[in-house]
């Protein structure tokens, strides 16, 4: 296990984590779901780096099929026993996933009648910008075979002082030029916070992509 590992498993050893959905992602999948009218029998979701869990329950809402994606056994270990009802009954899948280095490969059997929905609340920051790029090009190669596929995607942009995890802080610009080259946004919201003296400064992007819309 490389230090990486070793840091978010001793973090979800003593930490539960955030308890309650992300205020933008709640706001993001809300207004998708309005305009869109997804049917949760049809609609997958994929969390990536679900970490404690905290959107498990609000992606609950919209599908019966919901894959909770994690780089830290522990993380999932306590998932497992907080879900699992949900397992049983085959509405939650639990993976266990280094995206820096494997490849995502999800609802490969599904046919081309289901919507694809892709979760990433403060994930993707914490991998290199070219595992990004090659996780991107993926969806967007898949996406040209099926129904309609999104990605919810909430990052960092900003931060004040050093928050002790490893983060790959890239500009609100160089995202909205990576994205625009493979989806249509379809959102985007800017928020900012400050806590224990640190302000950091986060990108919500709705995003819907290429070959669908």
């Amino acid at each position: 296990m490389n230090l990486y590992n070793n840091e978010w498993d001793n973090f979800f050893k003593v930490n539960s984590g955030n308890k309650w959905p992300d205020n933008e992602v709640i706001k993001h999948i809300s207004r998708l779901n309005s305009n869109l009218n997804f049917k949760k029998e049809t609609l997958c979701i994929a969390d990536l780096g679900c970490g404690s869990g905290n959107n498990i329950n609000l992606c609950l809402n919209f599908s019966d099929q919901i894959t909770a994606i994690d780089y830290s056994k522990k993380a999932l270990e306590r998932l497992s026993i907080t879900y699992k009802n949900a397992i049983e009954k085959n509405k939650v899948e639990l993976i266990q996933l280094d995206l820096n280095n494997e490849e995502i490969n999800l609802w490969e059997n599904l046919g081309n009648n289901y919507d694809r929905l892709y979760l990433d609340c403060t994930c993707l920051q914490h991998i290199s910008s070219d595992s990004r790029l090659k996780f991107i090009k993926k969806i967007y190669k898949e996406s040209q075979y099926n129904q309609r596929t999104f990605l919810i995607t909430k990052t960092l942009i900003y931060q004040s002082k050093d928050s002790g995890f490893e983060s790959n802080i890239i500009s609100k610009e160089t995202l909205l030029n990576l994205y625009s080259k493979y989806t249509k946004i379809l959102e985007k919201t800017i928020t900012t916070i400050e806590e224990e003296e640190t302000k950091q400064t986060y990108l919500t992007l709705t995003l819907q992509f290429e070959s669908n819309y």
